[in-house]
């Protein structure tokens, strides 16, 4: 009976532990900067993409613009079938719509968020990710419409497995788990005897 425990157990342990990694670099401009995000197209408005303390979803910092322009970010060539999550924390102030761009290795798609209030809302997108695609970029554009303009951005995620990169693979348990491997093996040979 211990040995189907500790079996269970391990393969818990492994399980939960082939967990996703965020490709995302500075999800929550919590460093107070943009950078490695940028301003990559300008369809006009009075404000560009910038950090601020004024409203965030989580943390102390968000991005914020006022205008039609496109927040963009490389993120590692990833094949789309190793992510598991696309979301993203957006406040629409005038409560419309918003776009937000997929890039790929081989093209782009766009697509829209509407927002039913003025408030914080957590979109999660995953869903239109194209099939068998590899995801190099990720975007945000700002609104240029309503009367106010402004769009807020924060929290984005784009989780997938380690070994979701260009060179493929399956997932893989954390190095953590690696290493309480031999204990756990151990403990199942030490109860057999």
């Amino acid at each position: 009976m211990n040995k189907v425990l500790l079996t269970c157990v391990g393969a818990t342990v492994f399980a939960v532990n082939a967990s996703a990694l965020n490709l995302i670099v500075n999800p929550g401009f919590e460093t107070g900067t943009l950078t490695p995000w940028y301003q990559k197209i300008d369809k006009g408005g009075p404000e560009n993409w910038h950090v601020t303390t004024a409203d965030a979803a989580s943390g102390r910092y968000s991005v914020t613009s006022r205008g039609n322009k496109l927040l963009y970010t490389a993120v590692t060539p990833t094949f789309t079938k190793f992510i598991v999550d696309v979301s993203f924390s957006l406040k629409n102030v005038d409560a419309t719509h918003n776009a937000y761009r997929f890039f790929y290795l081989d093209g782009e798609e766009e697509f829209y968020v509407n927002a039913n209030s003025s408030n914080w809302i957590r979109h999660t997108v995953t869903h239109k990710l194209a099939q068998n695609r590899v995801l190099v970029g990720f975007g945000v554009y700002g609104v240029y419409g309503g009367t106010q303009y402004r769009t807020y951005l924060d929290d984005v995620t784009i989780n997938a497995f380690a070994t979701g990169g260009f060179g493929g693979g399956a997932p893989v348990p954390e190095p953590a788990t690696l290493l309480a491997l031999p204990l756990l093996l151990g403990l199942m040979k030490r109860r057999g005897r």
